[in-house]
């Protein structure tokens, strides 16, 4: 997580116990309240996230910071690049 202490979360958002389809909603909506180049930290705690939220990214034109799993957790740091 240290690679996170140069950068700015701005936005922290918990969508435990959210279907991907609504993280990804959402994560389209919230992500253009921050300012370019921030960071969103997303918790989650569904396993398919770890496939579905690097692909939103890849075709959204953000970029999957960093991400890390914790005791069924899965947190993301989603990097907004346009």
């Amino acid at each position: 997580m240290s690679k996170t202490k140069s950068e700015k979360v701005s936005l922290i958002l918990d969508m435990k116990g959210e279907e991907c389809s609504t993280i990804r909603l959402e994560l389209r909506i919230r992500i253009l309240e921050i300012e370019k180049d921030n960071l969103i930290k997303l918790i989650t705690d569904r396993p398919e996230s770890v496939i579905s939220l690097p692909k939103w990214c890849n075709l959204n034109g953000h970029e999957l910071f960093l991400s890390d799993e914790k005791d069924g957790e899965y947190i993301f740091y989603i990097k907004r690049r346009i």
